[in-house]
């Protein structure tokens, strides 16, 4: 059986993740937002699937799952309240950024271990580029450097840019997306009072080390999972300070600056053999998300650049690049009706891939939402939901069905926020300190 959802959260993921979820045959029950303008307050007031109160979402006796994708100083509020009512958890990242509150996360979820608790650190751990890549790391022979250099849109011009084309947005969609786009709409509107952006404050989680450093870093440890990150070197800016303007209106927001970075590289020292990572993030290139990721060892070169892989071999004294096919890494997941592994068949693959292609142009609307990162999150919720139908076969099957703990293998639980957390604090360190930074778990 498949769990109600309720979702804190009214940003653009909070609307691909309904209708991704919906895809999949989850019911949404519960829609919270924390904004409090006129129009989204008419807007509560004409339904009772969206609310600005908390215990509106977690009170709800259909909801059985919650996911937290607000700004991220509320996460710890809601997942230490939703663990202890017994409602299972899922974060999207950005998360919470203090470490105090992420360790109350934890106590929470150790406590409740039949609980699902879970952070999507963006997805990309769960695409098949993803698993060709660390499939063919031998390849390489031993790793001795990676290079990442994204390029994107900055965050909080994308807010801007979003409200534009939400304004001549002429295309209707179902009712839920509608109520979705018209908040978005008001927070994104520069004129309207009382609408500054999470996005523009440090102090609240936003930048983009926090956004996409994050979740470059959860996959460089998972993809390199024999080491471990023993320093850090950071260097952050913040080269547009002032939030835009159309021309026409005064910029109610002038005297308020945005502390946010928008600009980080960074550099990570592992052990052991010394493998050194190398990450740019540049959000002033004003384009659609791009990566590239490169792997550098003593026989070769494997890259990732956006869904292409490819490999060089120094062996062959071959420079030329041969392209590697993603398609050969066929998924599983457990079969509730039976005690057996089912392979993902290509019809299923298929039919993920269709639905997929209606996100395809989806920066042109959101730009603050990849199309990458939206692949990674279908992924990832595909993956959840076998989680979810496989507990409920253990626990048809188990004779203290009450005890029976969450298998959540594979996801990455609140313990890994706290590692991930720590690298990224170090990072701010060091930008400020201008030094390596060791890293102190």
């Amino acid at each position: 059986m498949l769990p109600g959802i309720g979702i804190f959260g009214s940003d653009p993921i909070s609307k691909v993740l309904i209708e991704i979820l919906r895809h999949f045959e989850f019911d949404v029950h519960a829609i919270w937002t924390n904004t409090s303008d006129s129009e989204t307050k008419s807007l509560i007031k004409s339904g009772n699937l969206i609310t600005n109160s908390i215990d509106n979402v977690l009170l709800n006796k259909n909801v059985q799952l919650v996911f937290v994708c607000c700004q991220p100083n509320f996460h710890s509020q809601i997942c230490t309240k939703a663990l202890g009512i017994g409602k299972n958890v899922i974060c999207l990242n950005p998360t919470c950024s203090d470490l105090i509150d992420i360790e109350q996360m934890i106590i929470s979820a150790r406590y409740y271990p039949c609980l699902f608790s879970s952070i999507c650190y963006g997805g990309l751990r769960y695409l098949k580029e993803y698993s060709t890549l660390k499939s063919k790391l031998s390849l390489v022979g031993e790793i001795k450097v990676c290079n990442i250099n994204i390029n994107c849109s900055n965050l909080v011009m994308a807010r801007n840019q979003m409200h534009q084309n939400l304004t001549n947005k002429k295309t209707k969609t179902d009712l839920v997306s509608e109520i979705i786009d018209k908040i978005n709409l008001n927070i994104s509107s520069t004129s309207a009072p009382g609408t500054v952006n999470w996005l523009s404050d440090k102090d609240l989680g936003a930048g983009v080390l926090n956004r996409y450093g994050a979740s470059i870093i959860s996959m460089i440890l998972d993809l390199l999972e024999d080491k471990k990150v023993t320093k850090v070197f950071g260097h952050l800016k913040t080269l547009i300070d002032t939030f835009p303007t159309n021309g026409t209106e005064k910029n109610i927001f002038s005297l308020r600056k945005i502390t946010a970075d928008d600009y980080c590289t960074f550099q990570l020292n592992l052990e052991p053999g010394s493998v050194l990572i190398n990450v740019c993030i540049n959000s002033l290139a004003h384009s659609k998300y791009t990566h590239e990721i490169s792997v550098c060892g003593n026989k070769g070169v494997l890259k990732w650049i956006n869904s292409e892989i490819s490999h060089v071999n120094f062996i062959n004294n071959n420079v030329n690049p041969t392209i590697i096919d993603c398609n050969n890494n066929a998924s599983t997941y457990i079969d509730s009706n039976n005690d057996s592994i089912v392979p993902d068949t290509d019809l299923k693959s298929q039919e993920g891939e269709e639905f997929l292609k209606n996100y395809s142009k989806i920066e042109e609307t959101y730009p603050e939402l990849p199309f990458l990162y939206v692949r990674g999150l279908y992924f990832y919720l595909k993956k959840v939901k076998e989680k979810f139908l496989e507990f409920h076969y253990l626990k048809s099957t188990s004779k203290k069905s009450a005890s029976v703990p969450f298998p959540s293998k594979n996801l990455d639980n609140f313990e890994h926020t706290r590692l991930i957390q720590t690298i990224v604090k170090s990072i701010y360190q060091s930008s400020c300190e201008n030094r390596w930074t060791p890293i102190k778990y």
